[in-house]
């Protein structure tokens, strides 16, 4: 069974959500306790897999440099980013197949219902917009991630209004 309520914030989220940093620099959340630093991951720009179909490989190499460049994907991610290309290229097929051979079809009964490439379609959209909100790839959730890239720097942040801290006092 997994943990029930509200997933953990990512760190950066956290800084950008706190109240500023204590006397000792470090980082602190709304409630005032400090903010444990994340694990440190490895962040190199891979080659899409070679299971992923041509519309798979270039959904990749639109969204994975530009998800590692700005600090939100890792190699760790890679096992999660392939299953978003490879849904996205199914999304693709089944669109290609609604173009087609419509978006109905006529069952025994007189009645109409919708074809298996609509209902695969319909499927992998939800399944992509879940993915890509996870990784800030809609305009929602790239407000929720822009955060990732942020580092808290005291020199910088003495002037900002949004950390709590001044530099006159």
């Amino acid at each position: 069974m997994g943990a029930e309520g509200r997933p953990p914030l990512p760190v950066a989220l956290k800084v950008l959500n706190g109240r500023g940093i204590n006397m000792q620099g470090e980082p602190l959340d709304s409630g005032g306790r400090p903010i444990p630093a994340a694990p440190s991951f490895k962040r190199t720009i891979p080659e899409p897999p070679d299971t992923l179909d041509k519309e798979g490989r270039a959904i990749w190499r639109r969204i994975v440099p530009e998800l590692f460049r700005v600090d939100v994907a890792r190699e760790i991610d890679l096992d999660a980013l392939h299953h978003v290309c490879q849904v996205h290229s199914m999304w693709h097929e089944a669109m290609l197949e609604v173009h087609r051979s419509g978006i109905s079809e006529d069952m025994l009964n007189g009645g109409t219902r919708q074809t298996a490439a609509v209902r695969t379609m319909l499927q992998a959209t939800a399944e992509v917009r879940r993915w890509f909100t996870e990784y800030g790839l809609t305009p929602a959730a790239e407000v929720k991630v822009s955060g990732a890239k942020y580092k808290l720097d005291k020199a910088k942040d003495s002037d900002n209004p949004f950390t709590g801290q001044s530099a006159t006092g």
